[in-house]
């Protein structure tokens, strides 16, 4: 973990990971297409067509580390509306609140992002002084 290298896009982490998605073939065929759509954490709501609209969610989640995921149907939200639509309304809410939290979260990171891209590019490479910083400031995160 102490040289440059360490800071190569394919880290530890990303091939231990990459690791596991590749020894869990039965999920997937050779010809399907599998990409990384997001990396989550806690809270997170995925695929939330399906419980509100009843179209049909077409991902396969898999995930890289132990999870509880629940699915609801949206026969089962259905459901719930005819029996208790008071649940459903603050399902519903929880889910709005969640999903504009994670909104507010994906807009900060476009500002990061912005001034990345539009920033005067480094006329020099950067000295190994700088590099130990990047990553001793990396690993503290």
């Amino acid at each position: 973990g102490g040289s440059i290298s360490h800071l190569n896009a394919r880290s530890v982490t990303i091939g231990r990971e990459a690791a596991l998605l590749k020894a869990t073939t039965g999920f997937r065929s050779r010809t399907s297409h599998t990409f990384r759509l997001a990396r989550i954490g806690p809270g997170w709501i995925i695929g939330a067509i399906e419980g509100a609209s009843g179209l049909r969610n077409p991902g396969i989640h898999i995930a890289v580390t132990d999870c509880r995921l629940h699915h609801l149907s949206f026969s089962s939200v259905q459901e719930l509306e005819r029996t208790n639509p008071l649940l459903v309304l603050r399902l519903f809410k929880m889910m709005s609140h969640i999903m504009s939290r994670r909104q507010e979260l994906t807009i900060e990171q476009f500002a990061t992002l912005h001034s990345i891209m539009t920033s005067p590019a480094s006329t020099k490479p950067l000295s190994r002084l700088t590099m130990g910083a990047i990553q001793s400031a990396m690993s503290y995160q």
